[in-house]
């Protein structure tokens, strides 16, 4: 990803995160999204991590996890399914969106298969997710927060992982991979 789309991921993430948000805790996220007018369904699949579709009778998303995953790899799907939201349909939550604007929105708008199945997506669609994967893990843990553990930590990888891991309720893999993007950044 160029440096423009990484800062701009970054900075809507954390914006995201805290301003629309209010996040402190990762599993308050679950009922943060219900009380932005988003409703949350669960279902059982071997293929797929996350849905998400527009309700046009109502006027608001759905975002449906696999029941089958842990607690973590939900939310990190949930933030997947943000990142869809806000950059590929700029959907904003009550009290700030009108309902006119998403009229031409209808059915499913993004069905998320990775790290399930080998992806049969093309080249624009594979690199859509990696953003979106990028976008979940700076909303889950922002990046200067990250950045600042590190340095905290003496730069100990371990270490870092292992409180990011406890801090941001995620899963070790998604916590290796916020680390490394941060890293390889070295700004």
């Amino acid at each position: 990803m160029d440096n423009t789309k990484t800062i701009a991921v970054v900075s809507l993430a954390k914006i995201v995160r805290k301003d629309v948000f209010c996040l402190e805790d990762n599993r308050a996220l679950f009922d943060k999204l219900e009380g932005m007018g988003v409703e949350l369904l669960g279902f059982f699949d071997k293929k797929m991590s996350a849905l998400l579709k527009w309700d046009s009778h109502y006027h608001h998303p759905v975002i449906a996890v696999n029941n089958r995953d842990s607690e973590k790899k939900q939310i990190f799907s949930l933030a997947h399914e943000i990142g869809h939201l806000f950059i590929d349909y700029g959907w904003l939550p009550e009290p700030y969106k009108n309902p006119d604007d998403f009229n031409n929105l209808d059915g499913v708008l993004n069905v998320t298969h990775y790290r399930r199945v080998k992806s049969h997506q093309n080249g624009r669609d594979s690199k859509r997710e990696v953003l979106m994967d990028d976008f979940a893990r700076n909303f889950l843990m922002p990046y200067e927060e990250v950045k600042q553990l590190l340095v905290d930590n003496g730069f100990n990888v371990e270490t870092t992982i292992d409180q990011l891991v406890e801090r941001y309720y995620v899963t070790e893999l998604t916590a290796r991979r916020q680390l490394g993007f941060v890293r390889n950044r070295g700004d």
